[in-house]
């Protein structure tokens, strides 16, 4: 029998005021195809002159972790899980260019060591000082849901009661050009961020809602496109059949939708009566946006809120019970989350 996990802390870092839920119910509203995220003030959380050293997403992955787990009142996880769909890629493009400029010698190695996906979790972990599990996924924007199954997996075996789970990608002018080359950019505009949570197998005073169950599952594209639409349908009824519910117990499904058609269509087994929640108005476009998604669920669920603006059809709702979270990469890579008020 599956276990429920809680979020007991949970902060995130994106282009709404950083480390506060203030962005969800008041939002600011972005102008433009690229956004950088509102950086805070890291000295609450690091030394200035180690800061000097760090890339964004180090210094962003510290500081969301630092608050997430004093908000848990967690002084060290059992666990540090992190999801990345590129991972430090201003050191690694810091890196290429120069070896470009310098014809590949006297190259300085900083970079390309702290290049490396897993960097992120390494800082953290050494920060926190958290010698248990340590793991990254990098699987693009499949990235945060390897994590998150990761570690739903972990608290479902008893090898660990606590876990901090992270995700965050940073972006620059190089990378939206090279995405935008590629049509990334049609409909929603590219952003960049942070998020974290600190998951237990325990309810706590801190806790903003239950994780009830989560589940993964891959589409190839061999099928045609009617067999992929039966498979995403019977996996979807099969995943609520196990909880003995249906499509008219849950009260909000989130979907990573941002505009554009092709992924819309990605969603086309969820009934056209049930109510969406959209998200990524908030944090804009990135490899790991579904992290702060799950992060909106997680905030609407503790205030028992959905405001209006999140709302497909405008409307507000409260007295919410059962949000199900669902986001796929590319059509193919899908990822059930079914969260409920505590």
């Amino acid at each position: 029998m599956e276990r429920k996990m809680y979020i007991n802390g949970a902060s995130a870092i994106s282009i709404q005021k950083p480390l506060t839920d203030e962005g969800i119910f008041n939002p600011i509203k972005s102008d433009g195809k690229f956004v950088k995220c509102l950086e805070p003030d890291y000295k609450e959380f690091i030394a200035p002159l180690a800061a000097r050293r760090m890339s964004p997403i180090v210094k962003r992955a510290i500081a969301t972790s630092m608050r997430a787990l004093k908000e848990a009142k967690v002084d060290v996880p059992d666990a540090i899980i992190n999801g990345t769909g590129i991972g430090c890629f201003e050191d690694t493009d810091g890196f290429i260019t120069g070896m470009l400029d310098n014809h590949e010698t006297l190259l300085k190695p900083t970079m390309f060591i702290n290049s490396t996906p897993n960097t992120v979790s390494s800082q953290v972990a050494i920060k926190l000082r958290c010698h248990g599990y340590n793991n990254t996924h990098v699987h693009n924007g499949a990235a945060f849901e390897g994590a998150l199954l990761d570690g739903w997996m972990q608290l479902q075996n008893g090898d660990i009661k606590t876990v901090l789970l992270g995700a965050g990608d940073e972006s620059n002018d190089d990378l939206f050009k090279i995405l935008g080359r590629l049509g990334c950019w049609n409909f929603a505009f590219c952003s960049e961020g942070s998020t974290s949570f600190v998951m237990s197998v325990n309810k706590s005073d801190s806790s903003y809602c239950s994780v009830d169950s989560v589940e993964s599952y891959y589409v190839s594209d061999k099928y045609s496109k009617e067999t992929k639409e039966k498979i995403r349908r019977e996996r979807m009824a099969d995943f609520l059949s196990r909880h003995g519910l249906t499509f008219e117990d849950i009260d909000v499904v989130f979907t990573g939708e941002d505009g554009d058609p092709s992924i819309e269509s990605m969603y086309d087994f969820i009934p056209a009566g049930i109510p969406r929640g959209i998200y990524k108005k908030l944090c804009g476009e990135y490899f790991t946006a579904s992290a702060y998604g799950f992060y909106v669920v997680a905030e609407i669920l503790k205030h028992n809120v959905l405001p209006a603006h999140l709302s497909s059809d405008g409307k507000e709702r409260k007295g919410l019970k059962r949000i199900l979270f669902v986001d796929s990469w590319m059509g193919r890579s899908y990822t059930f989350a079914l969260m409920s008020n505590v």
